[in-house]
């Protein structure tokens, strides 16, 4: 099974020319290793977790700014931050705490189960391109 690597540094969104494609950068706590990124096509539903990583704000174009993720280590809790661009019409940042629930007594902890089995049916891409087709599942 993959390891959940969520943690280990920043996740960064932009979109880039004009919501044709976005750019997922991947920037290591561990200053040696080099940061990494993705350059996708725009997708509405990518688009949609990372919406809701910030707490599903009203009235504000994400794709009018920069959205950054940081995961802490038992993969429960995501510190995520968007600061508009000289262009957006919001000029308020958003900071926000997205907390996945405790589970049940009783209940098996499946958190992030379904986030790894696409980490590992993603093996042959790279580990940010992997990321962003999987990380709506982490919010599963």
């Amino acid at each position: 099974m993959a390891e959940n690597k969520l943690h280990t540094g920043v996740w960064v969104r932009q979109t880039l020319r004009g919501k044709r494609e976005v750019r997922i950068s991947f920037i290591p706590d561990d200053f040696a290793s080099p940061s990494q990124y993705t350059i996708r096509p725009f997708d509405e539903g990518e688009k949609s977790t990372w919406v809701e990583l910030l707490g599903d704000p009203k009235g504000v174009d994400i794709d009018a700014g920069i959205t950054m993720l940081r995961f802490d280590q038992e993969s429960r809790l995501c510190n995520a931050t968007w600061l508009p661009n000289k262009n957006s019409a919001t000029k308020k940042e958003i900071f926000h705490v997205h907390q996945k629930p405790e589970p049940e007594a009783g209940d098996e902890d499946e958190s992030g189960a379904d986030y790894l089995r696409c980490m590992d049916d993603n093996a042959g891409r790279s580990f940010v391109e992997a990321n962003a087709a999987c990380l709506g599942q982490w919010l599963v």
